[in-house]
C-alpha cells in the first residue's frame, strides 16, 4: 500500500510510504519512507519479491530490504530519472 503521512501545520512535514502486509501476517511492514516521491511504481516480480521504482529526486529516509514474519520477502529499489518528482522515463538512473 502507498500512502502519505503529514502534520505539523504551516511549517509541517510530509512523507510518502510503502507498507507491505502478507495475507498470513497481521503485522504490516513499512519498507520505504521518502520525501518528494510522488510517483512510485510497485511491481511484484514474484510472490515474495517486490520492486519499487521511485523518482531520483526523492529523498529516501527509510528503506528495508525485507518483509514478512521471518524476513523471506525481498524489496529492491530502482531510482528513475525525474524532474520535480515526476518520472520522465522508465530507465533506471545512475545509483552512483
Amino acid at each position: 500500500m502507498f500512502y502519505r503521512e503529514f502534520g505539523g501545520g504551516a511549517a509541517g512535514w510530509q512523507y510518502e510510504a510503502i507498507l507491505v502486509r502478507e495475507a498470513e501476517d497481521d503485522t504490516p511492514t513499512v519498507v520505504l519512507k521518502l520525501k518528494q516521491g510522488y510517483q512510485v511504481v510497485l511491481r511484484w516480480v514474484e510472490p515474495k519479491r517486490l520492486e519499487i521504482s521511485y523518482p531520483d529526486s526523492a529523498r529516501v529516509d527509510h528503506w528495508q530490504s525485507w518483509f514478512g514474519r521471518v524476513g523471506e520477502g525481498r524489496v529492491e529499489l530502482i531510482r528513475l530519472k525525474s524532474k520535480n518528482g515526476i518520472l520522465i522515463d522508465r530507465k533506471p538512473a545512475c545509483l552512483g
